[in-house]
């Protein structure tokens, strides 16, 4: 099958993957090998160490650097996600949900389409927006259930994050007390020539609704 010519948005949503790909990749054999590496010194050290409160110091630091390591794997994954280019989107959001959501003890599904044939920038950018709806709910909403669908309809990509959490009262004041990345998200979806809805009340749960055109419209 032949790909749709990139249009100028297309072409920018490209770039943009790209060089967060080149971040992560940068992210990845700097920083992460150089903690990692600090982690194991810190072990030897710990082996070594003779005073027992002097040894705890030792741990507490090792403890310290580990949790370093799983904050940049963590920030790694949201910048670009392996799984994206290979699995696509649907698979990319199970593994995320997997990963990370299931620590948190909360439930999910994923429901949808499964096969997309996305550019790279929109699964892409569909991704980021995702996981920054699915950490609000978190963060703010307290959810014992978040559940994605994914579908395309009309050449657009249909994201839709539901969670059962608090909810809020939707408005541009209420949102800036507390959900700057659901604004950021906003701004990010209409820059794309998309657009980003979100619909909750409190005590009702929050859906936010992502909608991207897959190809730019000639």
């Amino acid at each position: 099958m032949t790909e749709p010519a990139l249009g100028p948005v297309d072409e920018q949503l490209e770039i943009v993957a790209v060089e967060r790909e080149r971040i992560a990749g940068e992210l990845h054999d700097d920083s992460v090998q150089a903690m990692t590496a600090v982690s194991l010194q810190l072990q030897r050290l710990q082996a070594r160490v003779d005073d027992e409160n002097d040894r705890a110091l030792v741990e507490q630091a090792r403890k310290m650097a580990d949790e370093a390591i799983e904050r940049l794997r963590h920030m790694l994954f949201v910048l670009h996600p392996s799984s994206l280019e290979d699995d696509g989107l649907f698979v990319t959001l199970e593994v995320y949900l997997e990963t990370y959501v299931d620590a948190e003890g909360i439930d999910w599904t994923v429901k949808g389409e499964q096969n997309l044939d996305l550019p790279l920038g929109v699964s892409a950018l569909a991704f980021r927006l995702a996981r920054e709806a699915i950490s609000n709910a978190i963060r703010h909403a307290s959810p014992s259930r978040v559940a994605i669908m994914i579908d395309e309809i009309d050449q657009h990509l249909i994201v839709a994050v539901r969670d059962d959490g608090s909810g809020f009262e939707v408005g541009e004041h209420k949102l800036k007390a507390g959900h700057l990345g659901l604004i950021h998200g906003r701004a990010l979806a209409e820059a794309a020539l998309g657009t980003y809805d979100i619909v909750s009340a409190i005590g009702a749960g929050t859906t936010v609704t992502i909608q991207l055109p897959i190809t730019e419209p000639v």
